[in-house]
């Protein structure tokens, strides 16, 4: 069950993401992090394992990845089209 959800949610990630990688991992993130709220605590980490081999990455790990410079769109901030530098 948690399987086909996992990848149902990927799929739709990959759909919206305009062909950008780190999008698509953005909205998968994203969409992990709201299911797993809906589940109850002790399946939560299988769900991460399964989540984790299509490149899950938890809130923490996410913050931590971003290079110096770079905007939460994995973008230079002075060059982010939402406006990232401005702030």
């Amino acid at each position: 069950m948690h399987e086909a959800k996992i990848q149902a949610l990927f799929d739709e990630a990959n759909r919206r993401c305009g062909l950008s990688y780190e999008l698509c991992l953005d909205f998968f993130n994203l969409s992990v992090d709201h299911y797993l709220k809906s589940i109850e605590e002790g399946e939560r980490p299988a769900v991460v394992a399964l989540a984790k081999k299509l490149d899950y990455q938890s809130p923490e790990e996410r913050i931590n990845e971003l290079d110096e410079g770079e905007c939460i769109h994995h973008l230079p901030v002075d060059c982010c089209p939402l406006g990232c530098g401005e702030y």
